[in-house]
């Protein structure tokens, strides 16, 4: 497992919770776990997979805040998390990320202020819940 680099187990209808154990994939670059029945959080060991640049997390039952770590994800273009639980602040760590292009982040209970500067990435496309979360370019359903 060391050296795995895609991880595709959307829509197997998967349960518990996303194991600690995620942050030694470190040459992971895709998670696709979308479409699933995960619980918990999501574990701040994410933040160790500095390779990734896809994670879909979207349509599943994960709760608490958006882990910090996730502003450590520096090639991370594509993050997909809408239509969970997650609840709380966006992390401002989340503006670190320079190379993301698409934000989902709607359907959720999250609050507060997006950081501006991902506003200043180029041709970022972000969805939010803009009733909750104060965001200048925004799009919401």
């Amino acid at each position: 497992l060391n050296s795995l680099t895609l991880l595709e187990l959307d829509q197997n209808k998967l349960s518990g919770t996303i194991p600690s154990e995620i942050g030694h994939l470190i040459r992971l670059k895709e998670s696709y776990l979308y479409q699933n029945e995960l619980t918990g959080s999501i574990p701040s060991e994410i933040g160790k997979l500095t390779n990734m640049n896809t994670l879909s997390l979207s349509r599943n039952k994960l709760s608490a805040n958006i882990p910090t770590s996730i502003g450590e994800l520096l090639e991370l273009s594509d993050l997909y998390l809408y239509k969970n639980h997650l609840a709380g602040s966006i992390p401002t760590s989340l503006g670190n990320l320079a190379k993301l292009m698409f934000l989902y982040i709607d359907e959720n209970d999250l609050s507060g202020t997006l950081p501006s500067k991902l506003c200043e990435t180029e041709n970022i496309e972000i969805w939010a819940d803009v009733d909750e979360i104060t965001c200048s370019c925004c799009r919401s359903e």
